[in-house]
């Protein structure tokens, strides 16, 4: 509201000023006019030779009603310059002043705030890209991570029933002291391998050596490994029995306790050999070989078999 004052006020001072400019042409149209009718009038009087070059009285009354009239327009118009004189010493008021710089302020303030809001408005519209930029690359992150926690999940069903595949419960060993003499088997690759010949009499007669390689002869100690496609395959319970029967058929569980000397490759194969040799009634003492070992035949002082 209070700038439609503002504008109002600076329309009619336009219009004011616009009537004063006006009236000052006119007053100076008129002097120019009187001047010359003036000349015009002193030529007249003056004495001629002829009495051709002199004025009728009819134009003498017509060129005195003119004067008349200009001197009557005249009085008017310089009443009409006093009131613009009067006007215009009124604009020198201070008060005028202080109100023509505060609207000139107010102006320059609303032109700022255009600008200013012009800027914020590109500055939203930029911010406004980003936001929606973001938001795609959220629904993006948003979609990688339901994969990645679908494919997590497959992965952890997958891990659970190879763990429990894999898993074996057993009870605690309890071991216990035996004088019984030792028969051992090496168990690797899937197979199991005895590490010496045996004679009727249950004792050992010598190495095994068409199961086992001799890798190293030392001055006390053999080292053995033994080969891949020999012994006797640990793939399914009654074949295990079988060949255990028969290779131990001289040594019988009352005298004689099987030592296990177990690779890690075959850890699901001893489980299986194990239990066939406990069905037929033998003690077993594990021995757990690291990878990389070999075997070495040895007598163990006070064993413990479970």
């Amino acid at each position: 509201m209070v700038r439609q004052q503002h504008d109002l006020s600076d329309s009619s001072l336009d219009l004011l000023l616009d009537t004063v400019t006006n009236a000052f042409g006119g007053i100076l149209f008129l002097s120019i006019l009187i001047v010359l009718m003036l000349r015009m009038t002193s030529e007249q009087t003056q004495p001629t030779q002829t009495t051709a070059d002199q004025p009728s009285q009819a134009e003498l009354l017509q060129l005195q009603t003119k004067l008349a009239d200009a001197r009557s327009e005249l009085s008017q118009l310089q009443a009409v310059s006093t009131l613009q004189d009067d006007f215009a010493e009124s604009l020198t008021d201070e008060s005028l002043k202080v109100r023509h710089q505060a609207l000139q302020a107010q102006r320059a303030k609303r032109d700022a705030a255009s600008e200013e809001r012009a800027r914020q408005a590109d500055r939203l519209a930029q911010e406004q890209q980003q936001n929606n930029s973001l938001r795609e690359q959220l629904a993006q992150s948003e979609e990688n991570l339901a994969q990645q926690q679908a494919r997590l999940k497959e992965l952890q069903e997958i891990l659970g029933k190879e763990t429990a595949a894999r898993t074996r419960s057993a009870s605690l060993p309890q071991t216990k002291a035996t004088s019984k003499m030792e028969v051992a088997i090496v168990v690797r690759y899937g197979r199991a391998y005895f590490v010496h010949h045996y004679g009727s009499a249950g004792l050992p007669t010598g190495l095994n050596t068409d199961d086992l390689l001799v890798l190293e002869d030392g001055f006390f100690m053999l080292h053995l490994t033994p080969k891949p496609y020999a012994g006797f395959a640990l793939a399914d319970e009654a074949s295990v029995k079988r060949e255990l029967r028969a290779a131990l058929a001289s040594l019988p569980s009352r005298h004689h306790y099987v030592a296990l000397a177990v690779f890690d490759d075959s850890f699901e194969e001893f489980g299986l050999l194990k239990k066939c040799l406990i069905d037929l009634g033998y003690e077993y003492r594990l021995i757990p070989i690291a990878v990389g070992d070999s075997v070495a035949p040895s007598s163990v002082g006070n064993p413990r078999v479970q």
